[in-house]
C-alpha cells in the first residue's frame, strides 16, 4: 500500500480510506480486470508446452463449479 509504484487498487484504497475523492482518468468508463499473475502464468506455460493445445484454442475450465 505504501509502495513507490502502487497498483490501481492500492491507489484507490489510499484515496478512499482518508475520505479523498477517487481519481478517475478519461471519462471514468474504463474497466480493468485484476488478476493474480500466479493464477494465470501456469496456464500460459501449459498452453505453450502441451502438444494437445496445438494448433487449437486452450481454455482451462474448472468443472467443479
Amino acid at each position: 500500500m505504501r509502495d513507490a509504484y502502487p497498483n490501481a487498487m492500492a491507489i484507490f484504497v489510499n484515496q478512499v480510506l482518508p475520505g479523498e475523492p477517487v481519481t478517475a482518468y478519461g471519462n471514468g468508463q474504463q474497466v480493468s480486470a485484476f488478476s493474480y499473475a500466479g493464477d494465470i502464468v501456469p496456464l500460459f506455460d501449459r498452453a505453450a508446452t502441451s502438444p494437445e493445445a496445438r494448433p487449437g484454442v486452450f481454455n482451462e475450465r474448472d468443472e467443479a463449479q
